[in-house]
């Protein structure tokens, strides 16, 4: 595409350009219809502001090797440039991932000591409920009428409240 660029620019610049005499290019030839068509593309006749017939040959001249040597540049220059960004933030997802797996193992961690906390306090619950149904149904109304079995209960009770107050100090650390 890029060898047939000054090419195309001519074509445009023949078919759709005017000179500066108002006069369509397409209606000049040789020469002058070579003169207006570089001066279009250069941006209009020096006389008028524009940059002439040398900008117009300088467009060409970036069409053609020098362009392509331009093109190639930003093409290795960008390309090395995308390559040190991806490295950048592939470096950062690296640091980013390990952060979070390390976020996941404490949660996980956390999690395990819930559950372990959580069966510890329905073990201790259900002590506690089932010595005070024996307490409230079959135990003696008198401590001193207690056998050494129903001491044994009592003390079991007071064990299992005391058990969940310690579980309900505890803290989960993350």
């Amino acid at each position: 595409m890029a060898a047939f660029g000054p090419t195309a620019a001519l074509a445009v610049a023949t078919t759709f350009g005017t000179a500066s005499t108002g006069t369509a290019i397409s209606a000049l030839s040789g020469a002058a219809a070579t003169k207006a068509a570089l001066a279009w593309l250069g941006g209009g006749a020096l006389a008028a502001g524009g940059g002439g017939m040398a900008a117009g040959n300088a467009l060409l001249a970036l069409a053609g090797p020098v362009g392509w040597t331009v093109g190639g540049l930003a093409l290795v220059g960008s390309g090395a440039y995308l390559h040190y960004r991806n490295g950048v933030l592939a470096q950062r997802a690296v640091s980013e991932r390990v952060r979070v797996e390390g976020e996941v193992r404490s949660l996980r961690t956390a999690h395990e000591e819930i559950e372990r906390l959580g069966a510890s306090t329905r073990t201790y619950t259900e002590g506690t409920l089932a010595s005070l149904d024996w307490l409230s149904g079959s135990a003696p109304r008198d401590y001193q009428h207690f056998h050494s079995e129903d001491k044994e209960r009592l003390g079991a009770l007071i064990n299992h409240i005391r058990s969940l107050g310690e579980l309900i100090r505890k803290e989960v650390v993350l």
